[in-house]
């Protein structure tokens, strides 16, 4: 959105300085529910070895499908089918993390969530309704979501 980001409600907005993690947020908000992979928010090292497309474009299908499942099973009382589907993608996030190239993962995943963290503080001191719930709504890892309990239709 250019050197500023407003934020708020209609009548009464708040201006922020433009930041790498507003527009990580943005780009969290667009997608709701869709785990959105570190390397895909931060630019990797350059001769670091990170996933292919393909291979990442299948694991973050599975990610996307285990998030709708563990919503799901939660809005229907099945605890164990929602730990199920968190456990699967906790075990997918872990083999991610421990792939060749792990590192450059870590390192990617340090930033944003830094980022991300700096910039809820400034979006909670401006606007505290706004900010505390995408603190709770937005995840942070190696994958990175917007996960709402219900969905908010954001002008971005």
């Amino acid at each position: 959105m250019g050197d500023a980001w407003l934020v708020g409600t209609v009548d009464d907005p708040v201006r922020l300085r433009d930041a790498r993690g507003l527009r990580d947020i943005a780009r969290l908000l667009a997608a709701p529910r869709k785990p959105v992979h570190v390397t895909d928010l931060i630019h990797p090292v350059e001769g670091q070895p990170l996933l292919d497309a393909g291979a990442r474009a299948e694991y973050e299908s599975r990610l996307g499908d285990l998030a709708v499942e563990a919503v799901e099973a939660a809005r229907d009382g099945d605890l164990v089918r929602a730990a199920l589907a968190r456990a699967e993608r906790d075990a997918i996030v872990t083999a991610l993390e421990g792939h060749d190239g792990g590192d450059v993962f870590e390192r990617a995943r340090r930033a944003v969530t830094t980022r991300i963290r700096i910039s809820l503080d400034h979006v909670e001191q401006a606007a505290p309704a706004i900010g505390g719930h995408l603190r709770t709504a937005i995840r942070t890892g190696t994958f990175c979501s917007y996960e709402p309990v219900e969905l908010v239709r954001w002008d971005l």
